[in-house]
């Protein structure tokens, strides 16, 4: 029973800051994130579904940017979502939610079997209609609707269709047929046809919003009517409390993005604790944020300044009651009233209860470890996606159910005396396996304020740094991590190497439950082998065997209590570091650099052709410097310039070549002003600096810049038949549109590299 997490762009800022509700300086969405799979220890989930209504498309815009979209194209599932595994099992689904209201599905088996060999899925989804509402007295074919058996026979043929097209193709992914139906025995009817047609997989669809006892009998029917060799999958699945009473049923894996949905959809279960725990999440919504707020201030129901005040007196209390400055009441009190105030209503008991019994001090998570009570405060996309991160985490390990293992670490190891009757203990380990016996001490005070632990919390911003630096080439970590044990350690002596060292065998002894080691000192390194792409990357330690917290305790200071770089050294280094720019700007500073030089350069296309404010007297200066400006940071934040932009040479050697190659092959054209032509219009710079990231990428695998002739080697496959200046664009059958009406617009610019990427993929 496979768990699929279906991705619903659920991605975090590792380094938010909560004080100031801020995102990180520089940070690029979804390239700076991180996804439940790279915060947790162990991947949440068995396998990725991802919904074409989520990537968008020609028909339905989606939730993908267009360069995100772009570099999921080039880079395939694996790497665009940066997978613990490249044979981690992704689903590739056709999205049919998003089409639901039309007549038909917008796209063909074709057009989706291209899309899912394009992004690299291991499984692909065959093209179906949703029936959304489902009646077993439908059986009778007299009562039933006929759009509701034009829907189910439609998917049926759809799927075989679909099966035939990966048969002959020879395709990569594995074919899933998906059933619709209106009533349980429909559902075994339809199960059986796909598997007389010879799939081996296939998932249920239009099940999410039936009853329970429905699915129940209509997943039962399903597996009466087929073999048990044939695997089951059931979309949409979301009876995460009732999973249980679903465990015998021959169900081989099913997709969710239910634990983090209702971390911020469900009224009252927005945070998972344990097997059946569930609690409430306290709202204290954003004054300057919340649109229902906004619109009673608009109104004059609320004051904004009074609802600002209250906000922060209960932001101040609870943060207070965490710290155990403020009394349960107290805070409660403030909460409610602010509550009251915005929403007229509130749930003083849940809230109650949740403070009270506190749950995040007992969880094991990542997420809780590091907010503490700002995981169960309902308050902006950053902690709330945390929460479902946190139920996410939850949801896994009770559908685990793995029974405690006894595990142990051997390891070669030096024992040496350093003092009478005190060893360290240095060896070397898989950087994977720190985490499995050793965890972290964080400090805090009892309920009677004794201090405890000494750790402090980890640091997202230094974690990914040396996250990125493990993952990169010729990455060493030659500093120790420092690790303290109290037991289930073992040594065994083989050799004497002088008086107060011994070569020998390290027995480290385990379980899920019971970690021996403490991590005195590398808490962030640890951190960052524990999520880093990097399955085996040896580390040293040194360890010891404590007398309790407190000589651990000792020992953290000594290590931690350095000084600090002088000063003088730090000032005589800032000359070298580049001058202060606007984080916003700064992507859009290096890209006009580089506009400047194409400008200026004798040998660039572009030479005396971007009108800029300095440039706007010239005669031939008449493509928009902001065309160029958007190609550019396009290709420096998601394209193939991002990847050398930090090799000045590559990327001025990628846009001359392939530009140069452009004015080439287009030189009939390239001359004329944007008005008379779309290739050096914005529609057509922006689209065709697409195709380059495209065309590059597939020519830099080793990383040497192509020469310009090779490019037009490329742009050949493209044809010159592209309606620049004359003709037609034909998009689809239903959107066809002639040559000048294209304009220089988000989605004019999507549908001609739309039709650019398909000719010169389709063509090559």
């Amino acid at each position: 029973m496979k768990f699929f997490f279906a991705e619903n762009i659920d991605y975090i800022d590792p380094n938010f800051n909560f004080d100031t509700e801020t995102w990180s300086k520089n940070r690029i969405p979804q390239i700076d994130d991180v996804y439940p799979h790279e915060v947790f220890e162990t991947c949440p989930y068995d396998g990725l579904l991802v919904s074409r209504n989520i990537v968008g498309d020609l028909f339905h815009k989606g939730k993908f940017s267009t360069n995100q979209k772009y570099r999921l194209f080039r880079e395939g599932v694996h790497k665009y979502f940066r997978l613990p595994k490249t044979n981690f099992p992704v689903i590739g689904d056709c999205g049919s939610f998003s089409y639901i209201n039309m007549d038909l599905p917008p796209f063909t088996n074709n057009e989706i079997i291209e899309y899912y060999q394009m992004c690299n899925f291991t499984h692909g989804v065959s093209i179906d209609h949703v029936i959304a509402k489902m009646q077993t007295v439908w059986d009778n074919e007299k009562r039933r609707p006929s759009e509701i058996t034009k829907r189910a026979e439609f998917s049926s043929r759809s799927a075989i269709e679909f099966l035939k097209i990966c048969q002959a193709k020879k395709v990569d992914f594995t074919p899933i047929g998906a059933v619709q139906s209106w009533s349980p025995k429909s559902a075994g009817k339809y199960a059986k046809t796909l598997v007389d047609a010879g799939y081996k997989y296939i998932g249920l669809g239009g099940m999410a919003y039936q009853p329970t006892d429905f699915l129940y009998d209509a997943i039962s029917e399903v597996r009466s009517k087929i073999p048990s060799n044939v695997k089951l999958h059931i979309f949409g699945f979301n009876r995460l409390e009732k999973i249980e009473k679903f465990t015998g049923l021959g169900i081989d894996s099913f997709d969710s993005t239910s634990p983090i949905l209702k971390a911020f959809k469900d009224e009252d279960d927005n945070y998972f604790f344990g097997k059946s725990k569930r609690y409430r999440a306290i709202r204290i919504p954003q004054v300057y944020e919340n649109m229902d707020i906004k619109r009673k201030v608009q109104r004059g129901v609320i004051n904004q300044d009074v609802a600002s005040q209250l906000e922060q007196d209960a932001l101040m209390k609870i943060r207070n009651y965490a710290k155990e400055k403020t009394g349960l009441e107290e805070s409660l009190e403030a909460i409610v009233t602010y509550e009251n105030y915005v929403f007229g209503k509130s749930c003083r008991q849940k809230y109650r209860n949740v403070l009270y019994e506190s749950p995040w001090k007992n969880c094991t998570c990542p997420i809780c470890k590091q907010l503490g009570i700002e995981v169960i405060i309902y308050r902006g996309t950053n902690r709330n996606k945390r929460r479902g991160f946190h139920n996410l985490f939850h949801f896994y390990q009770e559908l685990q159910r793995v029974r405690e293992m006894k595990q142990q670490i051997v390891a070669p190891c030096i024992k040496t005396e350093q003092s009478p009757g005190k060893y360290i203990y240095s060896f070397v380990v898989n950087g994977k396996d720190i985490s499995k016996f050793a965890s972290v001490s964080r400090v805090k005070r009892g309920d009677n304020g004794d201090l405890l632990g000494y750790q402090r919390p980890e640091v997202m911003q230094h974690i990914q740094e040396i996250k990125e630096y493990i993952e990169s080439d010729n990455s060493i970590l030659p500093n120790s991590l420092v690790i303290a044990f109290q037991k289930n350690i073992d040594f065994c002596t083989c050799e004497k190497i002088n008086v107060y060292s011994e070569l020998g065998k390290l027995t480290i002894s385990y379980s899920d439950k019971n970690k021996p080691g403490w991590i005195v000192d590398g808490q962030q390194r640890a951190a960052a082998l524990r999520v880093a792409n990097q399955p085996n990357f040896p580390i040293s330690v040194v360890a010891f065997v404590s007398n309790g917290e407190n000589d651990e305790r000792q020992q953290f200071v000594l290590v931690n209590n350095t000084k600090p770089l002088p000063k003088s050294l730090i000032y005589e280094l800032l000359p070298s570091f580049e001058e202060h720019v606007p984080s916003k700007l700064k992507t859009r500073r290096e890209a006009y650099i580089i506009l400047e030089k194409l400008n200026v350069d004798r040998n660039s296309p572009f030479y005396m052709r971007i009108k800029t404010m300095t440039y706007r007297g010239i005669e031939t200066a008449n493509i928009k410097d902001m065309s160029i400006l958007k190609m550019l940071e396009n290709s420096l934040t998601n394209g193939i310039l991002f990847k050398y932009r930090h090799n000045p040479q590559k990327v001025s050697d990628i846009l001359l070549n392939y530009w140069n190659a452009v004015k080439t092959y287009y030189s009939d054209i390239w001359h004329l002003p944007p008005r008379r032509n779309r290739l050096t219009h914005g529609v057509g710079i922006v689209s065709m600096g697409y195709l380059m990231d495209t065309i590059s990428w597939r020519l830099m695998k080793r990383g040497k810049v192509p020469l310009s002739e090779r490019y037009l080697d490329e742009l050949k496959i493209l044809g010159k038949d592209v309606p620049w200046n004359n003709g037609t664009w034909k998009f689809s059958k239903s959107m066809i549109l002639p040559w000048n009406e294209i304009q220089n617009t988000i989605r004019h610019i999507d549908m001609v590299t739309n039709f650019l990427l398909r000719r010169y993929t389709h063509k090559n």
